[in-house]
């Protein structure tokens, strides 16, 4: 049910990857190796036969909001075995960057569909920046309706403008003086 132009442009995709994805498993086969994604589907396989028990009644994730899929089933997996086992996860929405690494925002904005309830602690204060700064991070942030709606405060006032809007003919003098 896809658009014909979104087809011919999956397939120009596969056309080119393919024959990279099919040398690299060769080369993995050959030398007998595992890639990282490998290694988290042998540790799941691992997990659900039950060939290794985890002893760990509290899993802390950091940087949460970078988790994939993958990763996430391998999460699931060790929680399976023991109902008495916490997640406790910290990330930041607004920080998720990785999509490109597979990272998935929802198993962040919706934890609760993925992990089970849980308590969710807003940490809305920021030392990085000016007060001037977080209003147009708030405001630029949460045009995406995906993000968690937030208000991140500073403690610093800010009494510049923080954001300069040039034209663009402007930029190559302005880069120039930066660099000087």
């Amino acid at each position: 049910s896809a658009a014909q132009e979104d087809k011919d442009l999956f397939q120009k995709r596969i056309r080119l990857m393919g024959p990279i994805l099919k040398a690299w498993k060769k080369a993995l086969k050959e030398e007998g190796a595992v890639d990282f994604p490998g290694l988290i589907l042998q540790a799941i396989n691992v997990l659900e036969k039950k060939r290794f028990i985890s002893p760990w009644k509290c899993i802390l994730v950091d940087e949460f909001q970078d988790l994939s899929p993958q990763r996430a089933a391998l999460l699931k997996a060790l929680m399976a075995q023991n109902p008495e086992t916490s997640l406790y996860a910290v990330g930041d929405d607004w920080q998720a960057i990785y999509h490109f690494t597979g990272a998935a925002l929802n198993l962040t904005t919706a934890f609760h569909t993925h992990f089970g309830e849980g308590d969710l602690c807003v940490l809305d204060t920021t030392y990085r920046f000016n007060t001037r700064i977080g209003e147009i991070a708030n405001a630029f942030i949460q045009q995406n309706p995906s993000q968690l709606r937030k208000t991140l405060r500073s403690l610093a006032p800010g009494d510049k403008n923080a954001v300069t809007s040039l034209p663009e003919a402007q930029l190559s003098a302005l880069l120039d003086k930066m660099s000087g």
